[in-house]
C-alpha cells in the first residue's frame, strides 16, 4: 500500500467516528463545500514548541501527501491550527473549535496538554486523535471520542524493564531475580505512567525495585535524588523525564560519580547526540526507549 493511501486511511479512520456524534450533519456539510476540515493544538511558542514544531510537521505532510493523492473521497483536508501553550487554555480553545464547526481534532505533543484538551474535546462531542502524548490517563479515562495509536506510558515503561531482564541482566553477569532497578521519575502524568509500568514489570519478571524517586520536573533536587539511588546500589537505572530535566539529571549523575551497570532513559533527553552535547561523552552505557519505529 503506497504511503499516501496509508495516511489517507489513517485520517479517513480519524473521521469515522464522527458519523456517530450529534455534530455529525455539520461535518457531512463541510465535506459537500469540498474540503474536510481538522482542528489541530499544539504548543507552537515557547519551550515546548521545538519538538511539537516537529510533530505538527508530520501532520502537515501527512495532510499534503493526502490531498497530493486526491484527498479523501475527493475532499481535500484543511487543517484549523490554534496554539495551545498551558492546559487552562484547552477549553476556550475547543470552544473556539467548536464554534467554528470542527467536529475532529489532532493534538497537542505534551501529555500535560493533551489530557485537558482531550477532555474539553469530549465535553463539546468532537473526536479528539493523540499525535504523540504517551501518558496512560489520556486513553484510560474511557472517554468514547478519544483515540490514540502511538506507544504509552505504559509501553515505554514496561518495555524498559523488560530489556533490563532479558539484555541487561546476561550483559551483567546477573540473574533476573538478583537484579536491583532504581526507577527516577518526573512528577507528572506520563513520566508516572513510564514509572508504574516499568515497576510493575520488574516485579512480574522477579527483580527487586531497591529505589523508586519522585522528582519536580521544574525544581529538581538531584543531590537528594542521587544519594537516594547511591545508597539503594542498583543495578540498573531507569529514568522517565523530559529532555530538560533528563538531561540535568545525566550532568547531575556525571557530576556526583553515580556508576550504575546500565541506565536507561525513556525520552529523547537520552539520544546519544544530545547527551553527548549537554553532559559529555561518557553515556555509552545509556539507553533509551522511544516509540517502536514502523516502515509503511
Amino acid at each position: 500500500m503506497s504511503i499516501p493511501r496509508v495516511l489517507s486511511s489513517f485520517l479517513a479512520a480519524a473521521l469515522a467516528g464522527v458519523a456517530l456524534l450529534p455534530a455529525a450533519p455539520r461535518q457531512v456539510h463541510a465535506m459537500r463545500g469540498g474540503t474536510i476540515r481538522i482542528g489541530a493544538v499544539f504548543p507552537l511558542s515557547g519551550s515546548m514548541s521545538p519538538l511539537a514544531r516537529q510533530e505538527y510537521r508530520g501532520i502537515r505532510i501527512a495532510q499534503e501527501l493526502v490531498n497530493a493523492a486526491g484527498g479523501i473521497h475527493g475532499r481535500a483536508i484543511v487543517l484549523d491550527t490554534r496554539e495551545l501553550d498551558t492546559p487552562a487554555q484547552a477549553r476556550s480553545v475547543m470552544r473556539s473549535l467548536h464554534s467554528a464547526r470542527i467536529t475532529t481534532v489532532l493534538g497537542a505533543y505534551s501529555s500535560a496538554l493533551s489530557v485537558p484538551a482531550s477532555s474539553a474535546a469530549a465535553h463539546n462531542g468532537m473526536v479528539y486523535w493523540e499525535a504523540g502524548a504517551v501518558a496512560d490517563r489520556l486513553t484510560g479515562r474511557g472517554l468514547p471520542t478519544v483515540f490514540r495509536v502511538g506507544a504509552s506510558g505504559a509501553n515505554l515503561g514496561s518495555n524498559s524493564a523488560r530489556f533490563a531482564a532479558l539484555q541487561l541482566a546476561p550483559r551483567l553477569s546477573k540473574k533476573t531475580n538478583h537484579m536491583r532497578i532504581s526507577i527516577v521519575f518526573a512528577g507528572d502524568d506520563y513520566a508516572a505512567s513510564v514509572a508504574a509500568a516499568a515497576m510493575k514489570e520488574s516485579e512480574a519478571r522477579g527483580m527487586r525495585i531497591v529505589s523508586r524517586t519522585r522528582y519536580d520536573e521544574y525544581m529538581p533536587d538531584w543531590s537528594q535524588v542521587i544519594a537516594r539511588v547511591k545508597r539503594a546500589h542498583p543495578d540498573v537505572l531507569i529514568l522517565a523525564s523530559h529532555i530538560p530535566d533528563g538531561v540535568s539529571f545525566r550532568r547531575a549523575m556525571l557530576a556526583a560519580h553515580l556508576h550504575v551497570g546500565a541506565f536507561v532513559g525513556s525520552t529523547m533527553a537520552q539520544m546519544r547526540s544530545r547527551l553527548r552535547s549537554h553532559a559529555g561523552r561518557r553515556c555509552h552505557r545509556s539507553l533509551r526507549f522511544r516509540s517502536p519505529s514502523r516502515r509503511i
